[in-house]
């Protein structure tokens, strides 16, 4: 039973920790924080408060590309049917985070 709620507590913290990184990442693309707050579903204070305390206005502009870098390689591995366009940006994105 312990195992059990083992897990569930570690699977609600990487949820938390994934739906707190696409937050920060929509940010950093230019969406809104109510924008964001309506497309993860989670109140526009959580959002606020997680800017607020990460100082994520005062990342440095490589952390903001390198993120974007990283959701975009993401979004790409993630297709079931790739094209050849998509192998060549991902073969691209890679060489951009070496």
């Amino acid at each position: 039973m312990t195992d059990i709620a083992t897990n569930q507590a570690e699977k609600t913290a990487l949820i938390n920790m994934n739906t707190h990184r696409e937050a920060q990442l929509k940010y950093w693309a230019g969406y809104s924080l109510t924008e964001i707050a309506k497309m993860l579903n989670i109140p526009v204070s959580t959002i606020a408060s997680w800017k607020k305390r990460e100082k994520w206005d005062e990342a440095p502009l490589f952390e903001r590309v390198s993120g974007n870098i990283e959701n975009r390689y993401m979004l790409l591995l993630q297709k079931d049917v790739k094209t050849g366009y998509d192998f060549k940006e991902l073969d691209f994105l890679m060489h951009r985070r070496e």
